[in-house]
């Protein structure tokens, strides 16, 4: 996904995001200077939560080998173990300008099942207001 737009009246800035599904790297530069860049994830951000903690995206129980105590691999899988919080949404947030100053936020979310192989859907917020939605790969 490419995504490019222009941020502000007096003091204009270009500022483009690229974002590869088969990789996962994401690129964001403004007025042709990169501003973030990361390297080939093939793993969707993730983080382990207790059985009682809420979940910000979609929650997924995991082997308990996995789990945070380091002794989940002499306890039974259907009883115990922590669950896996997926984030469905990634979210890159740049500031821009000297004089006007401006913040542009990126999010994508990602689809449930299949997300690698599926269109993801983004937004564009520019100090807080919704400027487009995007779908695609």
């Amino acid at each position: 996904m490419k995504i490019s737009l222009q941020v502000g009246t007096h003091e204009a800035h270009r500022i483009f995001f690229s974002w590869n599904q088969f990789w996962g790297t994401t690129r964001i530069t403004v007025d042709d200077h990169t501003v973030f860049k990361s390297g080939i994830s093939l793993n969707s951000p993730a983080r382990v939560v207790g059985k009682d903690e809420t979940a910000t995206g979609w929650k997924v129980r995991v082997p308990c080998a996995l789990t945070r105590d380091g002794l989940g691999h002499f306890l039974p899988y259907p009883f115990f173990g922590d669950y896996l919080d997926i984030q469905l949404v990634q979210r890159w947030e740049v500031q821009v300008g000297d004089r006007e100053q401006h913040v542009v936020v990126v999010e994508k979310e990602r689809e449930h099942l299949f997300a690698g192989i599926r269109p993801q859907k983004y937004c564009v917020f520019v100090d807080g207001a919704l400027v487009k939605r995007y779908r695609g790969y």
